[in-house]
């Protein structure tokens, strides 16, 4: 066969000309597209090294394990729902995605509506006195 070398700077490949489309597919010189549509172009040899910093380069989230490209970790670290928060009136810490449900139904220090409120009390206390509420106002219900 003939003989052949790879035109690519500094590609040391040669051999027959039959093999050199073969050789093109995994050469490390060749320029390629990054796989991750960023735009940029670079030696197939550098797409390992592109890949630890490209911002479209797919990550994953380490709190919720949402997948994501790179560049949006940083926006989705601040609304993650899976992130801990902490509940400014009683200090608990929960996943965001329960701060609703903590306000309803669990905060001791969220203002709650009496079980009398159909009857006529207007009263709002803190869950953790509503017992006492109740127990203390037990003639004005």
């Amino acid at each position: 066969g003939t003989a052949a070398a790879d035109g690519n700077l500094g590609c040391p490949w040669s051999g027959k000309l039959c093999d050199y489309d073969g050789h093109l597919e995994t050469c490390g010189f060749v320029d390629v597209k990054c796989p991750f549509d960023c735009g940029m172009t670079f030696k197939r040899s550098e797409v390992a090294s592109h890949e630890t910093w490209c911002g479209n380069a797919p990550s994953i989230c380490s709190t919720c394990t949402l997948p994501m490209r790179r560049w949006e970790l940083a926006c989705h670290a601040d609304a993650c729902p899976k992130k801990q928060v902490t509940c400014a009136k009683c200090r608990m810490t929960f996943c965001r995605d329960q701060q609703g449900s903590h306000l309803k139904n669990v905060c001791p220090k969220a203002h709650v509506q009496c079980p009398y409120a159909a009857h006529g009390c207007t009263t709002q206390p803190l869950r953790e006195d509503l017992r006492k509420h109740v127990v203390e106002d037990q003639l004005e219900h």
